[in-house]
């Protein structure tokens, strides 16, 4: 019986009737799917990037790749597949399972270790997520290796000959990483720069291939090889951002007949009120999105602008604002502001770009609230 299919210890059905068994059977929550290779239900994305099914057998996406005696003999993209699991034999996955029963985690000290360290004279065993929280290092490319602390090799995780260049804030998180830690802090070739790799992880994961860059200086070139180096792994898959927004195009097809409102409620400059949308991109009162990808939705004119008119036109809402703001400030950038007709050079985190002036009001003929 799969690992995913256990019932709870606590669960009692051979007394009382049987309607009152199948009553309380019915109304248990739903067990949540189990890793076959690492027994864990935790579904975090960055760590695990996703769970994937095949009837009851349920396995974690980056615990089938790294597992040292599982191979992917089938097509992942292939559909309506009742004997893989993204490419891999559900057989296969049942025999690896089978095998690391047999293996003690070096960590955790429970069964089911099915990484083992790729050098053959260490003895190494662990779970994919242990070895992650304990420093392990895993290659997301070629045969998928991964090293015990003690024998990753030298140079895999490269680092700059003069330390004293590095930026010591992580861009991603604004917090200062562990210079000292080879493997939980990468420093970006491009820009030498300071990441957690964990913020880096996230950033892959929501970026996919076709979008991964450097935080710090967006540089895009060998960028994603970088990553791979480093133990990162990058998905073979669009952002999930553009997924966003197609789900957000969905929702405001069904939506039609809502009012869309300005964010900014009590601070929105239109003298319509908050729902009034001239629907004409680049009008001050034509409601849009931050340029940041939270969604916030906002008067053009009600948003802060950054950079110069044109297709380097940021606009943010004041959370993001504010965001950007600090990374400007730790990063030693300067922020191009415009205020009417004229452009200004803002030092390095200062917050005092104005909004677009307020216009009169404005009564567009056969326009008004979106309805």
């Amino acid at each position: 019986m799969c690992l995913s299919s256990r019932v709870p210890d606590d669960d009692v059905t051979g007394t009382g009737s049987s309607s009152t068994a199948a009553a309380s059977t019915s109304a248990m929550p739903a067990m949540p799917p189990r890793c076959a290779l690492c027994d864990r239900t935790d579904t975090d994305k960055i760590r695990y990037f996703r769970m994937d099914s095949q009837g009851d057998l349920h396995a974690h996406y980056l615990c089938m790749f790294t597992a040292s005696n599982l191979h992917q003999t089938g097509d992942p993209r292939a559909k309506n597949q009742t004997d893989e699991i993204c490419g891999f034999l559900c057989a296969n996955v049942k025999k690896e399972r089978y095998r690391a029963r047999q293996l003690t985690c070096k960590y955790c000290k429970k069964k089911g270790a099915a990484v083992g360290c790729a050098i053959k004279k260490c003895n190494a065993s662990y779970h994919y997520p242990c070895g992650v929280e304990n420093s392990c290092y895993f290659q997301f490319t070629g045969s998928f290796e991964s090293y015990c602390p003690t024998h990753i090799p030298k140079g895999r995780i490269p680092r700059p000959k003069d330390m004293s260049t590095v930026k010591k804030d992580c861009t991603i998180c604004l917090e200062s990483p562990d210079l000292k830690d080879k493997v939980n802090t990468v420093i970006t070739p491009c820009c030498s720069c300071a990441l957690h790799r964990e913020c880096l992880a996230g950033l892959a994961v929501n970026a996919g291939k076709h979008y991964i860059k450097c935080p710090s200086c967006n540089i895009v070139d060998n960028f994603k090889a970088f990553c791979e180096q480093v133990g990162v792994h990058v998905p073979n898959a669009d952002a999930t951002w553009l997924a966003d927004e197609e789900a957000e195009r969905a929702r405001e097809d069904q939506e039609e007949g809502e009012d869309v409102q300005c964010a900014a409620q009590e601070g929105c400059l239109c003298p319509n009120g908050l729902t009034f949308d001239e629907d004409v991109p680049g009008r001050d009162w034509n409601i849009e999105r931050c340029t940041m990808g939270c969604g916030t939705l906002m008067h053009a004119a009600c948003m802060k602008h950054v950079g110069k008119k044109g297709s380097d036109r940021r606009n943010y809402c004041y959370p993001c604002f504010e965001l950007e703001i600090k990374i400007s400030k730790q990063l030693g950038r300067s922020l191009t502001s415009r205020h009417g007709d004229r452009e200004k050079e803002e030092t390095p985190g200062s917050p005092e770009i104005q909004e677009r002036p307020q216009r009169a009001r404005v009564v567009a003929a056969g326009r008004g609230p979106r309805r």
